[in-house]
């Protein structure tokens, strides 16, 4: 289930956006999370739990990090962050222009995979 909600997200991330709109509704929802945006900020809190093996995933046209904690996964279009265990807001500077990103994560004791979504217009 775990591969599952994973690749589903990534393909939200890197496919069109009716496709992602229609595939939304498979991935679990955690209404305590959030993903935010402000001036290339990206921060995601996991609200009141450990959100555990946080995985960002931005993708836009030209996406552009500086740092050692994220890598491309697809030239400059994709951009993976492993985050890891969270257990309080967490930011990372990307810029670029009509960004979509998601965070997938899990919580203890379960295998579900949760997902927050932001999509910057």
């Amino acid at each position: 289930m775990r591969r599952l909600g994973l690749l589903l997200a990534l393909a939200l991330v890197a496919g069109c956006a009716p496709l992602a709109d229609s595939l939304v509704p498979v991935l679990e929802r955690d209404e305590t999370a959030s993903l935010t945006v402000a001036d290339s900020v990206w921060t995601f809190d996991p609200g009141d739990r450990v959100a555990r093996g946080a995985i960002l995933l931005a993708e836009g046209p030209e996406v552009r990090y500086q740092g050692d904690a994220c890598h491309y996964v697809q030239a400059d279009l994709v951009l993976r962050c492993d985050l890891g265990d969270v257990s309080e807001a967490v930011s990372v500077t990307i810029e670029g222009v009509r960004i979509i990103a998601t965070v997938t994560y899990r919580r203890t004791g379960s295998n579900q995979v949760y997902a927050v979504f932001f999509r910057e217009e």
